[in-house]
């Protein structure tokens, strides 16, 4: 399976191109491929200030297409992601970049806290409805996604991403608010997910905490 093809893939879904995706993925592209993000960083090399710096880098997996065509509500898309193969239940999640302003990451914090936070959600389904996602911190603090505005910090759009030593926010991610909020009355909270039973308490917590 082509990783090309794949990018163009997350390419064509974030535009909201639906011929084009059904072309891609008829030409060899997998439903269910995923955005690739690259962080590079500037590491320190030894521990005296004139030591200089490395460059590291590393490669996760991003958003998936049909993550990628409910968060920017290509509902075209989301129909052909769905004819062509794509699942909605499975867990889903991803990372977000660190970043540390002006400065160099010394070794340790480059292993232990490059990606700062990963955004998680039971099913595709909880992603849809802004029920039971969380973000955890590097350190392991957990709080409940989508925020109050029905946020999420969502990677640059682009089949392969490259972060280069991020110093803000601004730098790795942008927000991507869903359509449909977790405080909208017009649709109840989101109690059942089809996920494990330790998700599925998750998704429970965070939908009746009307987060």
């Amino acid at each position: 399976m082509s990783s090309s093809l794949n990018a163009e893939l997350i390419d064509a879904v974030e535009a909201g191109n639906v011929a084009e995706v059904q072309r891609i993925i008829e030409a060899g592209a997998s439903p269910e491929a995923w955005k690739k993000v690259t962080l590079m960083g500037k590491v320190k090399r030894g521990r005296g200030p004139f030591g200089g710096f490395d460059w590291k880098e590393d490669t996760v997996d991003g958003e998936n297409a049909l993550m990628l065509a409910i968060l920017h509500g290509k509902v075209g898309v989301v129909k052909m992601l769905l004819e062509k193969g794509a699942r909605v239940d499975c867990d889903v999640d991803w990372k977000i970049a660190s970043c540390n302003g002006n400065r160099n990451w010394n070794p340790d914090e480059w292993k232990r806290q490059r990606w700062d936070w990963t955004l998680s959600f039971p099913s595709l389904v909880c992603l849809g409805m802004g029920q039971g996602g969380l973000a955890t911190y590097w350190s392991g603090y957990a709080d409940g996604r989508p925020n109050g505005y029905g946020q999420l910090f969502v990677n640059f759009r682009g089949g392969n991403v490259i972060v280069r030593h991020p110093k803000s926010w601004k730098d790795h991610s942008v927000w991507v608010t869903l359509q449909t909020r977790p405080r909208d009355r017009a649709h109840p909270p989101l109690t059942r997910c089809d996920c494990d039973e330790r998700r599925t308490e998750s998704c429970e917590k965070v939908s009746h905490s009307g987060i």
